[in-house]
């Protein structure tokens, strides 16, 4: 059974690739300067890109899940991955350590992230995540 996707969901996804984007681009404006830190430095030279590559491997399906198949455990996923990105976010000190154009960036995906919650959580979305908890009674004739 096929249901249409609400205008919420729409949004959500084509944001959430938007914010995947400025991400990536963000890591490539700070990696120089994330291999010089103190903490990352002494770790093997590619687990920065490793940690990169993760969480896009995690974050993509979750964002199709979500956006295409309404699966209500991807949705509460995101939204516990985002929360805590908003955290990370309040670090002012540690956004400003990279400056210029990152800082712009990263202080740009405190709102995007705001944005992607409240999409997940509104009332079309909320119906369209419910009937993907549906059983089509046809399944098994």
């Amino acid at each position: 059974m096929r249901f249409e996707r609400p205008v919420s969901i729409i949004w959500f996804e084509r944001i959430a690739y938007l914010a995947l984007i400025l991400s990536v681009v963000n890591f490539n404006i700070v990696y120089g300067a994330m291999r010089r830190s103190p903490g990352l430095a002494d770790g093997p030279p590619g687990a920065i890109i490793l940690l990169m590559l993760t969480m896009l491997v995690i974050y993509i399906p979750l964002v199709l899940f979500a956006a295409r198949r309404a699966s209500n455990v991807a949705r509460w996923i995101l939204a516990v991955l985002l929360g805590i990105h908003l955290l990370g976010l309040l670090d002012l000190r540690a956004i400003l350590n990279y400056g210029g154009p990152s800082a712009v960036i990263a202080l740009g995906q405190f709102p995007i992230s705001v944005v992607l919650i409240w999409l997940l959580f509104r009332a079309d979305a909320r119906r369209w995540f419910r009937k993907g908890d549906e059983v089509d009674p046809n399944v098994f004739r």
